[in-house]
Parts: structure tokens; C-alpha cells; sequence
């Protein structure tokens, strides 16, 4: 699995890339190009529901992933990026192929937060999710 880019070597990570929720579920990181965002993840029997469609659950967490990278990207060294909220809307249901999610930051009118719209689509280029996440920067704490 490719890491994300931009994400600082394992020794400076509270968490290891290899035991993360991100990695856990599958997540495949792309080049970030023109600001975008973006990262698949191969559709599994693990990711599915009892009914054979991917878990609502995993767009949303894969909105989370992709906007909280580009957010944490973005930041101050003095800050870190953190999650306000996640709004994932599942449009079309997916039984195999691969899931493709892509993030866009949209600058508002608050300094200190982004607002993140994201859209999942299948193997066939079809809007299978859509996801706004807003994401904010605070001051890291010492200690």
C-alpha cells in the first residue's frame, strides 16, 4: 500500500502508517495533483455489509481520510488539523471494483477552517458518494 504523500517519516508520527485506520481498511494514496486529494481502496468483503454493498461507513471514513490529509498538508507547523464534521451522502451502491475518492478544499470566509468536498466513484467514473468535511486548524499543544 502507498503511503500518503506528504506524510512524515514513522519516527514522527504518533501512530505508525502500517497500524492505522487508513491503512487497515485498504486505503491506496495517489500523487496529490492541482490540490486534489485523492485515494482508492479495492472493494472486499470486509468493507461490505451483510448485503454485499460497501458500508456506508467506509465513504465516510474514506472522506475523512482524504480530507483530513489535505487539510493536515496545509497547516502550520504550529498547528494541527482536525476533524468538525463529515456529511457523507451514499448515492449509488457498489458491490466490487474499486472505489475512487477525490478531495477539493473550498476556502470560506472563516480563517481557520475548510470546508472539503469530496466524491466517491466507481470503477465506471459514476458519483457513488458525496461527502462534505469540515476540517480546522488549531494550536498543537506542548507536552
Amino acid at each position: 500500500m502507498k503511503r500518503p504523500p506528504g506524510l512524515p517519516d514513522d519516527e514522527h508520527l504518533q501512530v505508525p502508517y502500517q497500524r492505522t485506520f487508513d491503512r487497515a481498511i485498504g486505503l491506496e494514496w495517489e500523487p496529490i495533483v492541482d490540490g486534489d486529494v485523492r485515494a482508492s481502496l479495492a472493494v472486499e468483503d470486509r468493507l461490505r455489509s451483510p448485503l454485499g454493498t460497501v458500508h456506508g461507513g467506509v465513504f465516510a471514513a474514506t472522506a475523512e481520510a482524504v480530507a483530513s490529509l489535505g487539510a493536515a498538508l496545509e497547516v502550520p507547523e504550529d498547528s494541527m488539523a482536525v476533524g468538525l464534521s463529515n456529511d457523507t451522502t451514499v448515492l449509488r451502491q457498489v458491490r466490487a471494483g474499486r472505489i475512487r475518492a477525490r478531495a477539493r478544499a473550498r476556502r470560506g470566509e472563516v480563517p481557520d477552517r475548510t470546508v472539503w468536498q469530496v466524491e466517491a466513484l466507481d470503477d465506471d467514473g459514476e458519483l457513488c458518494a458525496a461527502s462534505v468535511v469540515i476540517m480546522a486548524s488549531v494550536a498543537r499543544r506542548s507536552g
